[in-house]
């Protein structure tokens, strides 16, 4: 029992890391674009949105380096060869559970500030005020 626990964790922790690559990379990605849209004609409304979208690229990030974090955590505690103890069980358990509250938050908070972007870019090139 303990090794399919074990295996089931091996591949939602995997997930986590497909995840973190997948949000860090897009996140340089779109951070590269409102470079390119702020290069452009900027308004000072329009450019208090961008520094405010840039600050928000930021927090990602740091979020993401912090999951990388626990997931490598996670990762130790599950190297273990054999059944283990009551303390280190607890412990992986809670890990587990809190990764996928965290990575959820971090899943939902990155969607956020995307459709954020996007609506900014939307506002830049249609001439509206966001």
């Amino acid at each position: 029992m303990w090794e399919k626990m074990v295996r089931q964790f091996e591949y939602e922790t995997a997930g986590w890391k497909r995840l973190l690559s997948f949000l860090k990379d897009e996140n340089v990605h779109l951070r590269n674009r409102l470079a390119d849209v702020v290069s452009e004609d900027m308004n000072g409304t329009l450019l208090e949105k961008a520094e405010n979208l840039q600050a928000g690229f930021s927090n990602i990030d740091e979020i993401i380096n912090w999951l990388a974090g626990e997931v490598f955590f996670q990762e130790r505690l599950l190297q273990r060869e054999s059944f283990p103890g009551a303390e280190q069980l607890r412990k992986i358990l809670k890990g587990q559970e809190e990764l996928r509250k965290n990575s959820i938050k971090a899943e939902e908070l990155f969607h956020a500030t995307r459709n954020e972007f996007r609506e900014f870019v939307e506002a830049c090139y249609s001439g509206q005020h966001v």
